[in-house]
């Protein structure tokens, strides 16, 4: 009985080890800062946006197709990772803090409002309440230009590299 036990054990975990590296078996897109442990890896699905060299052309999508020396951005645009001069990285605490912004001055703006209409107070209007709302919406806006790093490739500085598993 404990022969064929363990018999099964070993299976599963042979079986689960073999549906791991299927899984896990997956190509990387890597834009790495030679010499140092800064690198930030894309996978297919995943959102990029790279400028080339030769006709000094934007590309942005979802990556949907990893190669040996490309990546296919979108179904239609195969970009070669030596034709890569720039690749632009989103922020994610900047898109937070703008969607933040954006929201909570909305929002505010949208309960004054409402307040407004509701009150009763003789047709008085407090200022203050809608310059702190709209500067909200306009910090949020201000986020913009930040919300996207653009990295130059130069081999010295940042590369991009294909890994294959």
């Amino acid at each position: 009985m404990s022969i064929i036990l363990n018999k099964r054990v070993i299976a599963l975990i042979l079986f689960n080890f073999i549906i791991a590296s299927f899984i896990l078996g997956q190509d990387i897109f890597l834009v790495e800062k030679p010499g140092t442990v800064k690198n930030h890896k894309y996978y297919i699905n995943d959102f990029v946006k790279v400028k080339i060299s030769s006709p000094d052309t934007v590309f942005s999508g979802e990556i949907t197709e990893i190669k040996d020396s490309s990546i296919v951005i979108a179904y239609a645009n195969e970009v070669f990772i030596k034709d890569i001069v720039v690749f632009y990285r989103t922020r994610k605490g900047m898109e937070f803090l703008q969607g933040l912004f954006l929201t909570g001055g909305g929002a505010y703006l949208f309960l004054l409002t409402i307040n407004g209409v509701i009150s009763t107070d003789d047709g008085e209007i407090n200022k203050v309440p809608f310059i702190v709302a709209g500067s909200l919406i306009v910090a949020g806006i201000a986020i913009i230009p930040l919300k996207t790093r653009k990295i130059k490739m130069d081999d010295q500085n940042w590369r991009v590299k294909i890994l294959k598993f």
